[in-house]
C-alpha cells in the first residue's frame, strides 16, 4: 500500500516538473495561499484598513494577497485589474471558495468595475466598504447581481 502511494506521488512530481500547466502541487499551492487569505482577511474584521494615502478596497486586497504570500497584479489599486488576476472562476453559486476575490461594479451606468471583496466562506464576504467604514463581513447575495468576475490565486 505504501508502495502504491509512493508510486503515484513520484508520477505527479514528475509531471508537474516537466510541463507548464496545472499540476498536483499547485492544486495544494491555491488551497493553501485561499486559506491564507481568508484567514489574513479576517484580522482586519471591524478595524480600519489604511496604509499610507491609500484605504481603496483594492489596496486592502492587495494587502490581504501579500501578506499571505501571494503577488498581486501591477496596478493592484485599480478594481478592474484584478479581473486579470490568478484564474477565472464561474460565477455560479457553487463555483466561488473561499479565498476568491470577487470584483464588482458600483453601480456606475457603463457597468465597470468599482468594487472588490474576498469570499470568506458561508454566503459571506470580506471587504473594505467605505473611506469611513472599517473592514466587515457582508452577505455575497447583496453583490450576487453586480459580479463582474470571481478570480482564485494561483
Amino acid at each position: 500500500m505504501t508502495r502504491s502511494i509512493a508510486l503515484i506521488f513520484c508520477f505527479f512530481a514528475e509531471n508537474a516538473l516537466s510541463e507548464n500547466q496545472p499540476s498536483f502541487f499547485s492544486f495544494f499551492a491555491t488551497r493553501d495561499l485561499s486559506a491564507k487569505m481568508v484567514q489574513q482577511a479576517k484580522l482586519w474584521n471591524n478595524r480600519h484598513y489604511r496604509r499610507g494615502a491609500s484605504c481603496q478596497c483594492a489596496n486592502f486586497i492587495g494587502e490581504v494577497v501579500t501578506s499571505s504570500g501571494g503577488s498581486k497584479p501591477k496596478a493592484s489599486s485599480l478594481a478592474r485589474s484584478w479581473l486579470e488576476w490568478g484564474n477565472r472562476v464561474s460565477i455560479a453559486k457553487n463555483a466561488i471558495k473561499p479565498g476568491d476575490v470577487i470584483v464588482t461594479w458600483r453601480g456606475s451606468k457603463n457597468g465597470n468595475s468599482g468594487h472588490i471583496l474576498i469570499y470568506i466562506g458561508d454566503g459571506q464576504c470580506i471587504h473594505r466598504p467605505t473611506r469611513s467604514k472599517p473592514v466587515q463581513v457582508t452577505k455575497l447575495s447583496i453583490y450576487r447581481s453586480k459580479i463582474l468576475g470571481v478570480r482564485r490565486g494561483y
